[in-house]
């Protein structure tokens, strides 16, 4: 009987260590999907419970993963180029999350 209790807790404890991590959202700061050209936004990678592990991440557009690929994208002075979707991913060991759903930036022109 003790066998068996050791081996379910071995179970147990590699199926928890072996879930995939879990999925990330992309948030914009401040909160909203449109602004205009030449004010600063960040775009955001969250990932749920993930606080305090080593993540790299990989963003979407390809335009964001400049070096270091971190956890924050800050558009100093948006231009209408900068218009878009944008998802990420993020990796802690050898473990990639599965892609964020897409969060819709809209930059238009100059308020007037």
């Amino acid at each position: 009987m003790l066998a068996f209790l050791k081996l379910l807790v071995c179970l147990l404890i590699a199926a928890v260590f072996s879930l995939p991590p879990p999925k990330p959202t992309v948030t914009l700061q401040p909160p909203w999907p449109q602004i205009y050209s030449g004010e600063t936004v960040t775009v955001r990678c969250d990932i749920e419970g993930g606080e305090g592990a080593q993540w790299t991440y990989k963003w979407r557009p390809a335009k964001v993963n400049t070096p270091p690929t971190s956890r924050e994208y800050r558009i100093s002075s948006a231009a209408e180029s900068d218009s878009g979707g944008y998802s990420c991913q993020g990796r802690r060991n050898s473990s990639w999350t599965e892609w964020s759903d897409i969060t819709t930036l809209k930059v238009t022109g100059k308020l007037r």
